[in-house]
């Protein structure tokens, strides 16, 4: 077979292994349907780590409602009571159908009671005209459940955490139709621990100032043992786009499949996610590992993100910035699940004299000013962070903004 018929059979092939990885390659956005769910939606434990007696917290959540809004809601979290117990069920302080106008303008019918012997939680309050129905997101109720048996050796026990019963009314008293909304579910499983490979966001929190500020994430992949086959990563990062802003551009490959051979990166937006795929190609042939290098293995870079802070709240807010919906693939196109995720979170607005973007003011930020003071544009030393009264250059003055600020 001649080189360009090889090298079309191979773009052939990797097409089709292109269509298998990335489901959401279609780049159109669709406007948000309003929902309730589960969160976080995959409660995964493992008997290594994890022991029957653990308890774990999940929250009903709503997202993306536009007016009128939901006035009312009753509703069931159903678990498998033979693996599951509920231990505690709350509608917490601050929660989504809080009172505007006046406090006590909510009548809460049921604040979470818990029917073990059939398996669920029961939820239903409802607001006092003159208040107006509840928009946008927040938390509904939280409900704390223990792991009550232990899966079989080298088994697993799962089990939906399903929304029942839901009813959703708006402030004319009049039911929001099913087909209006989504309903997401939760999902339960204790099992024998997976491969050790895990995800991370990093570092762990980030912070912005100013509107303008930008803001950068690596996502990481670990400890991956070249006998697992890997292939290819699909994986979203969730942030808030009233704050946050972003687009492809921003979003570059890291080094990890870089090392093992030639790759194909995908990066798009949508709604509130940034959604990053990467698939190692294979060999003109078709074939894998595409070079004597063998399989990926080790630790390294997915990728890059960068965004930029469009709006920041009065007061100082915590915003997650969460990796989900990770699929690994390998050579045979089966999934590899990661052992775990770890996420990072966005502190906003931090305050200008916090010089390293830690969230408080201290003796590192003290640091940082000494090294740049007497430093202007141009400097060597030049850190524009410590230039804190945007004077254009680090002085005594910008020294006593930082001391007056320590230790907040």
């Amino acid at each position: 077979m001649n080189s360009k018929k090889t090298k079309i059979l191979c773009a052939s092939l990797t097409l089709a292994l292109l269509l298998a990885l990335f489901p959401l390659l279609n780049t159109s956005v669709a406007q948000a349907k309003p929902k309730i769910y589960v969160d976080p939606k995959d409660n995964i434990f493992y008997t290594d780590v994890t022991s029957v007696g653990h308890t774990f917290t999940v929250s009903i959540m709503a997202a993306d409602w536009a007016a009128p809004g939901v006035f009312s809601y009753e509703f069931k979290l159903s678990y498998d009571n033979t693996m599951l117990e509920a231990v505690a069920a709350e509608i917490p302080v601050g929660h989504w159908l809080t009172p505007t106008i006046k406090p006590g303008n909510i009548f809460i019918v049921d604040g979470g009671t818990i029917n073990h012997p059939q398996g669920y939680v029961s939820f239903a309050a409802t607001l006092l005209s003159p208040e107006e129905g509840k928009t946008g997101a927040g938390t509904i109720a939280k409900v704390t459940l223990k792991i009550t048996a232990a899966p079989p050796a080298a088994g697993k026990l799962s089990c939906k955490l399903e929304l029942k019963d839901v009813i959703l009314v708006d402030p004319a008293a009049v039911e929001i139709p099913k087909a209006n909304y989504d309903v997401i579910h939760g999902y339960y499983e204790f099992a024998a621990p997976p491969p050790k490979l895990y995800l991370k966001v990093e570092p762990s929190l980030v912070t912005a100032s100013v509107v303008g500020d930008e803001v950068s994430i690596t996502v990481v992949i670990n400890d991956v043992e070249a006998d697992l086959k890997i292939i290819g990563v699909e994986f979203k990062i969730s942030f808030d786009p009233s704050v946050l802003s972003t687009k492809p551009e921003y979003m570059t490959e890291g080094d990890f499949f870089k090392g093992f051979g030639e790759t194909f990166f995908v990066a798009y937006v949508e709604a509130r996610y940034v959604i990053i795929g990467i698939l190692l190609l294979p060999t003109e042939a078709g074939t894998y590992p595409p070079t004597a290098k063998g399989f990926p293995s080790g630790s390294g870079t997915l990728a890059t993100i960068k965004f930029t802070a469009i709006n920041l709240p009065e007061t100082i807010t915590e915003f997650p910035l969460e990796i989900a919906a990770v699929i690994i693939i390998d050579a045979q196109l089966n999934v590899v699940p990661p052992r775990r995720l770890e996420h990072a979170t966005l502190l906003a607005p931090t305050r200008p004299e916090d010089l390293n973007r830690d969230g408080r003011v201290n003796i590192q930020d003290m640091a940082e000013f000494a090294i740049a003071f007497g430093s202007y544009p141009g400097h060597a030393r030049w850190n524009p962070k410590a230039d804190i009264d945007k004077n254009g250059k680090v002085n005594i003055l910008d020294g006593v903004l930082i001391a007056k600020a320590f230790g907040r």
